[in-house]
């Protein structure tokens, strides 16, 4: 499986307008890091989620350390 990127709303520190996304810690499912540098950039909701599932971006939870958020 390849890794997706997606736009960030907003530029990151390093510049980048890329993100991806990552596992999340205690209750949150997963967060939306910078593509480039790694660096946090928003908490992913249960809605989101649930979106990028049914646009076919990410299959299970475990999916999540290798597909990109797409808004």
């Amino acid at each position: 499986m390849s890794l997706k990127k997606c736009r960030l709303r907003s530029p990151c520190r390093c510049g980048s307008t890329d993100g991806l996304i990552a596992p999340g810690t205690g209750p949150h499912l997963a967060k939306l890091v910078c593509w480039e540098c790694g660096k946090f950039q928003k908490w992913l909701k249960q809605s989101d989620y649930q979106k990028a599932k049914r646009t076919g971006l990410v299959n299970s939870l475990a999916d999540i350390e290798a597909i990109a958020y797409s808004p």
